[in-house]
């Protein structure tokens, strides 16, 4: 059998790195002969007749990465084509394949209901649906939501983590700085943190890592707060230099709205990062500066109970994920 799992490499984010550990994970299997990782835009470049293709080895085994050309001429000959980004423009192309198509669906549909930028875009999201052969929900609530309303079989499969990676981190904590994780954006509630700060003392700093429309917002409401020095905006951070923000943090804030499934818990969790989770639409500023106090009041136990998660999350390790793609 030959795979080949499609996303956009050049962004950085979970879909990007979910592919990866997805191919990882399927390298080498018996039954697979080959495992392809394709960007999913194909190249522009003015003149060039091919793909672009090289191998690149990975503790699993040997991995082939192809930039397509245009006419995406082989890069999707396989058995199963596996989508961890939906290429809008692929479509057509898509429809035409002999592979088995599945779409991991990364996006929270609760989001795409709720923010105005997006709304737009549910019409497109359920016609290239429409193209695969089945979809796989991160979540289980968000597989019962997909399964009501698109007429493709729908599965779930939970995201993956490179376990034994993140447990040689392991965490290594500067006292009293707090990490929040994820996009800028309205479903994220990082203005709860935020608030949070005015009611902490002043030796105790959170960080913010992500991008998005909000980010000149957040900006201004921290300076005009004047929380400089309490709360950091930090622009998104390749994976890896992430995880090392992550493993020298107190703890791990996470107040979102509505959530699919998200990884970065998964993570923390590896790391044996204590998890600080807040309901935005019942928990006040200053009732979350409070449960922050407490978590360094009581650290060691709050770090006892965290390190426990380690071993909680070993099932979400990438060789134990990935094979549940071939029984589709």
């Amino acid at each position: 059998m030959k795979v080949a799992i499609v996303a956009n490499f050049v962004k950085r984010g979970v879909p990007a790195n979910q592919a990866f550990l997805t191919a990882s994970g399927l390298v080498g299997r018996e039954g697979v002969d080959e495992v392809r990782l394709v960007h999913s835009d194909p190249l522009m470049m003015l003149g060039y007749g091919g793909d672009i293709e090289y191998s690149i080895r990975t503790t699993d085994g040997d991995l082939k990465v192809i930039y397509p050309s245009m006419g995406y001429s082989n890069a999707l000959d396989v058995d199963l084509a596996i989508f961890h980004y939906m290429p809008f423009h692929m479509k057509k192309l898509i429809e035409e394949l002999d592979a088995k198509k599945v779409l991991v669906a990364h996006f929270n549909l609760y989001e795409y209901f709720i923010e105005d930028r997006l709304r737009s875009d549910i019409p497109l999201i359920l016609d290239f649906a429409s193209a695969m052969d089945t979809l796989v929900a991160v979540s289980e609530y968000q597989r019962r939501l997909l399964a009501e309303i698109i007429d493709v079989p729908v599965v779930h499969i939970p995201p993956m983590i490179d376990h034994k990676s993140l447990f040689n981190i392991g965490h290594q904590p500067d006292m009293c700085t707090f990490a929040v994780v994820g996009r800028l954006v309205t479903v994220k509630s990082h203005l709860l943190p935020i608030l949070a700060a005015k009611h902490l003392p002043a030796r105790i700093g959170i960080n913010i890592y992500g991008e998005g429309p909000l980010f000149d917002f957040y900006r201004k409401i921290i300076h005009d707060l004047k929380l400089y020095g309490k709360v950091t905006l930090r622009s998104e951070l390749r994976h890896d230099r992430l995880i090392k923000e992550l493993s020298r943090a107190t703890a791990l804030i996470h107040c979102s709205i509505t959530e699919n499934f998200p990884v970065v818990l998964l993570e923390a969790k590896a790391i044996g990062l204590p998890i600080i989770q807040a309901n935005p639409l019942k928990t006040t500023p200053k009732e979350l500066a409070s449960i922050i106090q407490a978590t360094l009041d009581d650290y060691d136990s709050v770090l006892a109970a965290a390190e426990q998660n380690i071993y909680n999350v070993v099932d979400y390790d990438y060789h134990n994920i990935a094979p549940k793609f071939l029984k589709l």
